[in-house]
């Protein structure tokens, strides 16, 4: 399995950051995109969220949660347009100081049809342009 972490610090308390980043079946909070965009199915670990992207749509299964943290999978990945077999990820929210708090969102994934280095360099893209608009949502604020 090949695997991928991205770091970033945020202008935030961990519990602030949170309340942005850590609902599982809401991500328009920190996308911008319309709440359309991410429907959640069921409550809890166990859940379905289907995410409409440009390219396709994408299933994810809430794995795990905990008071700063959620783990995912990807569970249509034959029908994804995400370049991967199978797919895991973590983000995590840690605080840094009272005021500030680093994002760390990690993934594990087997790469489908591009080289492992084509497969890592994705995922850190995508992490990247999700920080990207969770910088843009707040820069809005």
């Amino acid at each position: 399995m090949a695997s991928v972490s991205v770091k970033q610090q945020f202008d935030l308390s961990a519990n602030d950051l949170w309340d942005l980043i850590g609902d599982f079946g809401d991500m328009s909070k920190w996308t911008g995109l319309p709440p359309e965009t991410c429907v959640q199915e069921g409550e809890g670990v166990g859940c379905l969220r289907t995410l409409t992207v440009p390219r396709g749509t994408i299933v994810d299964r809430l794995e795990a949660q905990t008071d700063n943290s959620y783990t995912y999978c990807v569970v249509n990945t034959a029908e994804s347009p995400l370049p991967y077999k199978s797919y895991r990820a973590t983000m995590t929210v840690e605080p840094v100081t009272t005021a500030t708090s680093q994002l760390v969102w990690s993934g594990e994934f087997e790469p489908d049809g591009i080289s492992e280095a084509e497969a890592c360099a994705a995922a850190e893209n995508m992490y990247k342009m999700g920080i990207g608009m969770m910088l843009a949502t707040l820069a809005k604020r």
